[in-house]
């Protein structure tokens, strides 16, 4: 199963596991494991062998949000980049 179906089978199932030292930060940003974090996130998004117009990104631990975030655009326009609009907390 190559990185493209992991994905897919995820974000299909509304599913996202991270763990580790990349989840050691609580609250929901902040903190350089987040940094590392919003980086490998924004990497996939910006795969040039499997590109995706959007990432939404939410895990919880005990019950609360440990981490949420947004990459890549839930409008795109190819014409007018300019006028492409950014994944949000609403995109989902």
């Amino acid at each position: 199963m190559n990185r493209r179906d992991v994905i897919s089978a995820m974000l299909g199932t509304g599913i996202v596991i991270a763990g580790g030292p990349l989840m050691a930060q609580t609250g929901r940003r902040g903190g350089a494991a987040n940094a590392k974090l919003d980086d490998a996130l924004a990497a996939i998004t910006n795969s040039a062998a499997y590109p995706l117009s959007s990432l939404s990104v939410l895990a919880m631990r005990a019950g609360k949000v440990a981490y949420h975030q947004q990459f890549g655009h839930k409008w795109i326009d190819n014409a007018n980049p300019a006028n492409s609009k950014p994944a949000d907390a609403k995109t989902m």
